[in-house]
This record gives structure tokens, sequence and C-alpha cells, in this order.
């Protein structure tokens, strides 16, 4: 799963600033510190940490934009995992299992933890926990499927880890529920 983040990651900024910007970054990335042969998920984070300020872009919207622009290579990238009669509520609301089941295709790459909760027939609540804090890239994706389904649906971050709280919540509802 991590492979495929950087390797979305990277097509993304290419898409933002060019290939000379990409290389300016991995540039930077890589003499930041770390171990030398650091693994997928810290070049990742550096890249992260690096890449928005470099672009010029607040982390939050820099994590956003990465997580629609994501969104729509995963859902290729793993077919059968997402049942074609979901909605994008449904989607959102069996994402810890998608993620499981994409990640399990790559094994020993860990997972932040998702957890969701069907509150009624228009709304989703979701939990996402990580020491990462990439909660902008979370709602991103979940921003990224409403926009691939086309519905009319909120998100609103109820809760932020950054700010505090334990995790970061979101409730997901068709617009007008």
């Amino acid at each position: 799963m991590h492979h495929n983040v950087l390797v979305q990651l990277e097509r993304f900024i290419r898409t933002l600033g060019g290939n000379k910007t990409w290389e300016e970054i991995q540039s930077r990335v890589d003499e930041a510190e770390g171990p030398p042969d650091a693994d997928t998920e810290h070049l990742i984070r550096q890249t992260l940490l690096i890449g928005p300020a470099f672009l010029g872009q607040a982390s939050g919207l820099f994590l956003r934009r990465f997580g629609r622009f994501f969104v729509r290579e995963a859902i290729q990238a793993f077919p059968g995992v997402i049942h074609p009669d979901w909605t994008a509520l449904d989607l959102i609301e069996h994402a810890p299992e998608v993620v499981s089941r994409a990640a399990g295709q790559q094994q020993g790459q860990s997972a932040p933890v998702l957890r969701t909760r069907r509150t009624g027939p228009d709304t989703v609540i979701v939990t996402y926990a990580s020491t990462r804090r990439l909660c902008g890239f979370t709602e991103g994706i979940m921003k990224g499927i409403v926009g691939l389904y086309e519905e009319p649906i909120d998100i609103i971050e109820t809760e932020c880890a950054k700010k505090g709280a334990p995790a970061c919540v979101f409730r997901v509802a068709r617009v007008g529920s």
C-alpha cells in the first residue's frame, strides 16, 4: 500500500509542479536525516513534510488535494474490493475493510486506525487515528469518493487530533440530512 501511495504522491507533485519540482523535493528528502536504507513510509513522510512548503501550499490543503487525487487511482488499483452497487456513503462506511483488504495485498504495511459507524441511511461517522496525523489526506480521500460518485454529500470534521482530540472524527452526510 505504501508503494502505491508513494507512486501517486510522485504523480501528484509532478502534476502540480512538473518533473523538476519532484526531483528537487526528492533531493531535499535525501538530505533530510533518516536511515541510510530509508523505507517507503519514511520517504512518504519526508515528502509530505517538504512538498507543501516547497510548492507554497499549506500542509492541510496539500493533503486534502492529494487525497482527492489519490482516490481515483486507488479505486482502479484494487479491483474487486469495492462492490459495484455501493453509493459514496456505502464505500465510506466500508472504508476500513477496503483499506484492510488493499493493505493485505501488500504484506507488512501498517495502516491507521479507521473506524466507521452508519448512524442512519444518510449519515456515516468516520474516526481516523494515527500518529502520522494525516487527517487532511483522509478528508481528501472522502471528498474524492464523493466527487467520483457525484453525490450531494457534506463532510464535516467534528473533532481533530491536531487540536487535541484523541482522533479525528468526520460526519459524512447526504446534503439535507
